[in-house]
């Protein structure tokens, strides 16, 4: 009795492992992105610009949104967001990010907006074959046809914010 009830359980149990680790290896992963402070520098359109490092330690190419945004410790000095294009980092790639000129005497932070490089991207930079892909290309289609039915258009993957500590100046 005792060999048939291994017998049964060990399959059971074999498949429930793989099930469970199917599911775990679906799962997607956590970005591991850093944003730290390098320097100040000055430079001819104005004085004071910080560099700020974006490195990408995830396994997964990323997408680094455009024109990550200086926030500043003050209700009443704005500064715009850095002057920069969106930017694919690999696993293991970093890239410099110049800021807008910073007022003196304000302590300042960069914020990125970060998302994983999916085969369906919309920004175009990976050939599309999902139901995104075709979703996105029905409506197109509809409204440049002026049909009467309208398809929505798939929503853009969700960003994940990161940002440097609050730098002194």
């Amino acid at each position: 009795m005792h060999k048939r009830a291994v017998a049964v359980a060990f399959p059971v149990l074999a498949v429930a492992v793989a099930i469970g680790a199917g599911w775990l290896a679906s799962q997607p992963q956590r970005l591991q992105i850093s944003v730290q402070f390098v320097g100040y520098t000055n430079v001819s359109w104005g004085q004071h610009c910080a560099l700020v490092q974006v490195s990408n330690a995830s396994p997964i190419t990323i997408i680094r949104a455009r024109s990550p945004q200086v926030a500043l410790d003050s209700p009443t000095v704005v500064v715009g967001p850095a002057p920069t294009g969106l930017c694919l980092l690999e696993p293991g790639d970093s890239e410099l990010v110049l800021t807008e000129p910073l007022p003196n005497g304000i302590r300042w932070r960069m914020t990125v907006k970060c998302q994983r490089l999916e085969r369906d991207d919309v920004y175009g930079l990976v050939e599309d074959r999902g139901l995104r892909a075709l979703q996105t290309r029905v409506a197109s289609w509809l409204e440049d046809h002026r049909a009467p039915i309208r398809l929505p258009r798939p929503e853009p993957r969700p960003y994940a914010e990161f940002a440097t500590d609050w730098i002194e100046p």
